[in-house]
Order: C-alpha cells, then structure tokens, then sequence
C-alpha cells in the first residue's frame, strides 16, 4: 500500500509538472482583410515650388521655368528648347497673361524701386534672372534670386509671366539692350 500510495504521489507529480498543452483554437474565416500595416507618411515639402510652362509664339510647348523657394531665395532652373543660338533676356513680367500675345504679360516685374542691372549685382530689378544662353537650341539657366519670393507677399512671383526674349539682356548698357522683343512665355503657377 505504501508503494501504491508513492506511485500515486509521482504520478501526480508528474502531471503538476509537465508543461500544459494550450487547447487548439479553431479557425475562424471572417470577411475582411487583415489591416495592412501602416504607409509611411511624407512629409509635406517645405521648399514652395512654382512652375511655367514656356511656349512660343506657336502655342508649342518649349520648356519650363521651375522656381523653387529655399533659405537663400528663390532657385530658378529654367530648360528652354527651339531658341535661337545666343543670349535671351529671361525676365519676369507683372501680369499672369500670355494671351493673345506676349505682351499680355504687362511690363516687369518691380516690386520695390532698384536700378536695371543683372545678377549678381544686389542692386537690382527682381524681374531680372538674367540670361539664358542657347546653342543649337537648346539652353539651361540656373540662378537664386533674394528679391522674389514663392510664398504669399508683395515680392511673390506666383500669378506672374515669366519671358524669354529674343535678345540678350546688356545688364551695363540698357539703353542697348535687344531683350525687347518676346520669344516664349509662361504664367508661373504652384506646384
């Protein structure tokens, strides 16, 4: 009996110790598709950025103005195509109209009073980003400019024309200047 008695208590003992099976749960098929994990959110630019897309005197499409505002003004990367080789005055213009013609676009734009002079001199018209140089036509112009701005204000450069002139822009002579005439223009819309 004793011998029963011990068995019994091993038994048992064993049982206490032995790792329990957890009961099978059954599977359950529902109708909706398991949540996907969560997309990575982009963060909002905070660089405002404007656009104008050049066209000529055609209607063609011959490039875009991109202007991007930053710490140190406003980054202008203009890709103009179809120009003639040589210099062409890039110049921005008070009216957000290149219809019927280019001279829509009104005269420049000149937010605060500052002598006709080019980049880089600091004493200067904000409607000047000076000249775009084309050979076999095609050019790149890429300039910062601190007078003009992408965001809201009386410097915004949104809702304006940007032209491309047929001449080059002479910054120390402008009585001179064969800028005047208007090869391409563009209204200059956020991004």
């Amino acid at each position: 009996m004793r011998k029963l008695g011990f068995l019994l208590l091993t038994a048992l003992f064993a049982l206490a110790c032995a790792p329990a099976e957890e009961p099978a749960t059954p599977a359950v098929e529902t109708s909706e598709p398991a949540p996907e994990p969560a997309a990575e959110e982009v963060a909002p630019s905070a660089s405002p950025t404007a656009v104008a897309t050049l066209r000529n005197a055609a209607g063609e499409e011959i490039g875009t103005a991109t202007f991007t505002e930053g710490e140190g003004g406003v980054a202008l990367r203009a890709i103009v195509n179809g120009v003639p080789s040589g210099r062409h005055g890039l110049h921005l213009h008070e009216k957000g109209f290149c219809e019927p013609d280019f001279d829509a676009a009104g005269g420049l734009f000149i937010p605060e009073d500052a002598p006709y002079d080019c980049p880089p001199d600091p004493e200067r018209h904000a409607a000047y980003f000076g000249n775009i140089v084309a050979s076999e036509g095609g050019a790149l112009l890429e300039v910062v400019s601190d007078l003009v701005t992408v965001s809201p204000g009386p410097a915004s450069l949104v809702g304006k024309a940007v032209i491309v002139h047929q001449g080059g822009y002479l910054c120390s002579e402008p009585s001179t200047s064969t800028a005047s005439g208007r090869f391409a223009c563009g209204v200059i819309l956020l991004e």
